[in-house]
């Protein structure tokens, strides 16, 4: 299912929006891109509002650290006391919730403004604006940094998800299930010598929970952790040494992350060969 079939999905299913929304083919009014006009028979000859419209733009805002934006836009006769209520159910049924189209990367939605408007008479109106974050995958190759801080974390927060190393389904609200994401901020070669490159590298952890509580004793005991064992062993069982910790509890969570870690880990010019027979004797 592509990213929109799932905020229709997430959506209708909001019980708020199914009591308070107009039906169309008994379902809330509830649209990407095109409303379908009055004459249409899933109006049933009912009323058409309240109802939404959302649409996506996929542009990146480097400003934002964001993908693209999402368009969130209520209509109410101008009578209906129902549009702040309404308002605040879209954000709270958008925040925080990790949504997982086939084939492509995780997507979450964090609210950035509201402007409220006048779309005819008689009929007023909300447009919410959404920035869309991804959570792209980080896996490289071997020896991967980003991997062994995965295994890492999910070896001391069992009870925890991590991105690229659990596999989530469609949906999945960071309220009820808290995720650790970690990313690669930069990478750069250091010293070498005749076997080794060594690569310096910063990775960046979130941790997405709404509760701050949680996310300060989380993010504060990986960070001692990662202090008390000083490395973190990677997938072909090579050390990689932890350097520096930077954490800053203030940061935002779903761009920024509160942790950053600086890494050394060396790169072998060569692989160890096995010792190859040259003769053999068979003794009688």
């Amino acid at each position: 299912m592509n990213l929109e079939g799932l905020i229709d999905k997430w959506l209708v299913e909001d019980e708020i929006f199914k009591s308070s929304l107009a039906q169309y083919s008994g379902f809330p009014a509830i649209f990407n891109g095109s409303v379908p006009d009055d004459k249409q028979d899933g109006w049933e000859g009912k009323a058409q509002y309240p109802r939404i419209c959302y649409a996506l733009d996929f542009q990146v805002n480097p400003e934002r650290a964001s993908v693209g934006t999402m368009d969130f836009a209520i209509y109410c006769e101008s009578s209906d006391s129902g549009l702040q209520k309404l308002e605040s159910e879209a954000k709270s049924r958008l925040k925080d919730v990790i949504m997982r189209p086939e084939n492509e990367s995780p997507y979450c939605f964090t609210w950035s403004s509201t402007e409220a408007f006048e779309y005819s008479k008689g009929i007023v109106g909300i447009d919410i604006h959404f920035d869309i974050r991804e959570f792209p995958s980080q896996e490289t190759t071997d020896p991967d940094p980003i991997m062994a801080m995965n295994k890492f974390i999910k070896e001391m927060y069992k009870e925890f998800l991590v991105l690229g190393w659990d596999k989530i389904g469609d949906f999945v609200s960071a309220k009820d299930f808290p995720l650790f994401y970690c990313r690669l901020d930069n990478q750069e070669r250091g010293l070498e010598t005749n076997s080794v490159v060594w690569m310096n590298c910063k990775i960046a952890v979130h941790f997405l929970c709404p509760e701050t509580d949680m996310r300060l004793k989380a993010i504060t005991a990986l960070a001692q952790n990662l202090s008390l064992n000083g490395e973190v062993i990677m997938m072909d069982g090579s050390p990689m040494t932890v350097q520096r910790l930077q954490q800053n509890n203030k940061a935002d969570y779903l761009s920024e992350g509160q942790l950053y870690v600086t890494c050394k880990y060396g790169l072998l010019r060569y692989k160890s060969k096995p010792h190859r027979i040259t003769e053999a004797k068979i003794n009688f």
